[in-house]
This record gives structure tokens, sequence and C-alpha cells, in this order.
């Protein structure tokens, strides 16, 4: 094994938000969305931080 180079980042803290809906269809069926929000801080000069969203759809049993 080599040495790590300074371009290798191994930790980067950050914290996550997140909210999301879920809707009964019918009986077992179910769909949603959600969104999410990750707050990181500046590694090696990449920005992290940003919003994903979502949607699904499930089954329960």
């Amino acid at each position: 094994m080599s040495p790590t180079s300074e371009a290798i980042t191994y930790l980067a803290p950050g914290i996550q938000f997140g909210a999301g809906v879920d809707y009964n269809i019918w009986k077992d069926f179910f769909i949603g969305i959600d969104g999410r929000y990750q707050l990181v801080n500046k590694t090696d000069g990449v920005n992290l931080s940003g919003m994903t969203a979502g949607g699904y759809v499930g089954i329960g049993f």
C-alpha cells in the first residue's frame, strides 16, 4: 500500500435535512415524494452541499 496523497479525502462531516410525504392510493399501495438537503464543508475546493428530490411507489405488507 502506498501512502495517501493530498487529493484523497477520508472524512467530510456534514448534516442532512429532509422531509417527505406518503399517500395511500388503495389498500397497501403507496406513492410518495421526498426532498433532502446536504450541508457539507467544502473539501479540497469541491462544494458537496446540495439538494436532492425523488419520488417512489411502494407496496405495504
